[in-house]
């Protein structure tokens, strides 16, 4: 999954933990969350394979960067900006795996990923029945819906 799904969803155990256990110390209730939400991009990343998600990055096809530039790189950014206050730490928390792997280890180190392979472990494991959708366009609807149910759960 991208980004956006990625803070939604952080944004949402953070909400839901602070509402179930309010009477927990702030340092136990962002523990939690943090482990929570770095088990919930494990999770959604096991569901890739439903959307459009292809395994590098397609600069000459206009319909994959419309989507990365609008939905993920602009979605993210405002995203940002619109729930810094109060949510950024679980917004790091939840793209954690990505930073791991895409960002330290591959640009800035020059080595393979380490969490990355382990996902996809468990998605052979638990998830292989699932369709692999990756390379079909249509699937950016998916994402997109259920990115719009987070963002309405989180707005209520």
């Amino acid at each position: 999954m991208q980004a956006p799904t990625h803070f939604l969803t952080g944004m949402i155990i953070f909400r839901a933990f602070s509402s179930w256990f309010p009477a927990l110390p702030p340092w136990i209730l962002i523990s939690l969350t943090v482990i929570a939400s770095v088990f919930s991009h494990f999770l959604l990343d096991c569901l890739a394979d439903l959307t459009y998600h292809l395994p590098d990055p397609q600069w000459n096809d206009p319909f994959w960067v419309s989507y990365h530039v609008i939905f993920v790189y602009i979605g993210s950014l405002v995203m940002l900006v619109v729930f810094w206050q109060g949510y950024w730490w679980v917004m790091l928390a939840s793209i954690l795996p990505d930073i791991i792997d895409w960002y330290t280890l591959r640009w800035i180190f020059k080595k393979d990923s380490v969490v990355h392979p382990l996902i996809d472990k468990m998605r052979e494991h638990w998830f292989s029945w699932l369709p692999n959708w990756r390379d079909r366009k249509w699937t950016v609807a998916l994402e997109i819906c259920v990115d719009m149910g987070l963002l309405l759960i989180i707005l209520l």
